[in-house]
C-alpha cells in the first residue's frame, strides 16, 4: 500500500508601520510554521529580513496592504 501524503498551509501575517520610510514589524501571527525564519519576526525589527527569509525558503505573497503582508506555504508532511 502506497504510503499517502498530507499538505500542510502556513500562514504568516506581519503587521508594518512605516518609520521615515522603513517598513517596521508591529507584530505578527503565525498559524502553522515559519520555520527557519521565526528569528527573523521579531517587534520593531525590519520587515525585508524577515520576508526575504519567508520568500527563500517556500513562502510566496498572497496579499498585500498598507500595513500588512501575508505570506502562505503548502508542505507535503
Amino acid at each position: 500500500m502506497a504510503k499517502s501524503s498530507r499538505i500542510q498551509t502556513d500562514l504568516v501575517t506581519i503587521r508594518i508601520r512605516n518609520v521615515s520610510g522603513v517598513r517596521i514589524i508591529s507584530g505578527f501571527c503565525v498559524i502553522g510554521s515559519a520555520s527557519p525564519c521565526l528569528g527573523f519576526l521579531t517587534i520593531n525589527s525590519r520587515v525585508r529580513r524577515a520576508a526575504n527569509c519567508l520568500l527563500r525558503n517556500g513562502f510566496v505573497i498572497i496579499g498585500t496592504s498598507r500595513n500588512a503582508v501575508v505570506f502562505q506555504r503548502n508542505r507535503v508532511v
